[in-house]
């Protein structure tokens, strides 16, 4: 009990047991309100500062990994507006908004900003999603939404990668082998899955962003996801040609420096040159038949659910600023290698792609000419990438997308085929 100075032996008047406990209670109050308020300021601060986190990966039964907004994404939540065509968009980091300041400045969002009363545009995307997982996808959730076009966005510089792969850092993920012109598909570990019995994530809730953040910071400190994953997996029965994705081994530098030998051969294994190798050697030929499969499977399953498909490809560059690595560009050259020459050209995903896209009768959009033609005469080859090192598109880059993509839109409602 509190007493008074001075040997007063008298208690201090109301200061009493009862008290001293409103005393404790109000200053825990005050600790709670103060910590409240902390966190709710670090998450307001993290979420101006670190948009990016928006995009952070989730562990996915059915897809190996997927982004909060695709496991958010309810396609019953939003009723059909009578008047207004729906059209979704399936994409990697790309479009799921790596590069971006916020995941309000995709360019899909601002075509359906600029259409709006005539659009409604839905994105399904993660980082490091491939073709295989964009249809997975598209049967989780997309189909349910009801498009009425569906726009594939590929990525030349990784999406063939991608569907030779079995995982991305210490996710696996599911992966399509195609045998005598047929698809089978595997979990991340080898075993057989059946693609139609894939089930969606439960929508999440809510995501802390400065929980992201020092789950993050946390990461970085430990070992890299490589190192930890390699050594506990078990990779048996994978089809062996799936576990050669290595980035970080890959020297696509000596590429984009144009100068001479290559100290690698890209054309043995699998990486990010693939896409750009002429000729048809083994494992990139593979990729480009296992493409062709999987956008065919896509396609059936985009029209059985009464929409059309189209490939949008995207003017990505293996380096960033170097407008003669984008993809759809006349650069060419010949490279020596320790195994023997091969021939890369920028051009050759697009007119492998023409042609993938002939044989199937779906839409190829290729807005590289113009994408080119718009960054040089007004002078946005820096401002479309804001880091020389990193190859997604700046804010610049995606409203110069929005605006291609709303002219070619526009045509297609001009002229009726927006339903298909």
């Amino acid at each position: 009990m509190p007493w008074r100075q001075g040997g007063d032996s008298r208690p201090i008047t109301g200061q009493g047991p009862g008290a001293y406990t409103v005393a404790v209670r109000r200053n825990l109050a005050l600790l709670a309100i103060s910590c409240a308020v902390a966190l709710l300021a670090g998450e307001l601060a993290a979420r101006l500062l670190w948009p990016q986190l928006g995009w952070r990966l989730f562990p996915d039964v059915g897809l190996g990994w997927s982004s909060h907004e695709y496991r958010d994404f309810d396609p019953s939540a939003r009723a059909r507006v009578e008047g207004r065509r729906r059209v979704l968009f399936l994409g990697d980091s790309f479009l799921a908004g790596a590069g971006n300041s916020s995941l309000d400045k995709r360019f899909p969002v601002a075509v359906g900003e600029r259409l709006a009363g005539q659009l409604d545009v839905a994105i399904l995307a993660a980082g490091g999603w491939g073709t295989d997982q964009q249809l997975l996808a598209f049967l989780q959730k997309g189909r349910s939404w009801k498009p009425d076009l569906v726009v594939l966005a590929f990525t030349a510089s990784n999406d063939l990668a991608n569907i030779l792969s079995n995982r991305h850092r210490d996710k696996t993920k599911p992966y399509f082998v195609l045998g005598d012109g047929e698809l089978a598909l595997y979990t991340g570990e080898g075993e057989p899955a059946d693609p139609v019995a894939v089930r969606a994530e439960s929508p999440a809730r809510f995501q802390s962003y400065l929980l992201d953040l020092l789950r993050f910071v946390w990461r970085e400190r430990r070992p890299p996801d490589d190192a930890r994953a390699g050594p506990d997996a078990d990779f048996a029965r994978v089809d062996p040609r799936y576990l050669r994705f290595d980035p970080l081994q890959q020297k696509v530098f000596e590429i984009t420096e144009a100068e001479g030998a290559l100290s690698w051969s890209p054309q043995l294994g699998v990486n990010w040159v693939n896409a750009y190798i002429h000729e048809d050697f083994e494992t990139n030929a593979y990729q480009w038949a296992l493409f062709a499969r999987l956008l065919a499977e896509l396609d059936r399953a985009v029209r059985a659910s009464g929409a059309e498909l189209v490939v949008m490809l995207l003017p990505v560059s293996l380096r960033p600023r170097d407008l003669r690595f984008v993809t759809g560009s006349g650069f060419e050259a010949r490279f020596p290698t320790p195994d023997g020459p091969f021939r890369f050209r920028a051009a050759e995903p697009r007119d492998r792609l023409r042609r993938i896209s002939a044989e199937l009768g779906v839409e190829l959009f290729d807005p590289t000419l113009d994408w080119l033609r718009i960054v040089s005469e007004r002078g946005l080859r820096d401002a479309a990438w804001e880091h020389a090192g990193d190859p997604h598109f700046s804010d610049a880059g995606h409203e110069l997308l929005a605006e291609l993509t709303q002219r070619w839109l526009s045509a297609r409602i001009r002229s009726g085929r927006e339903a298909g």
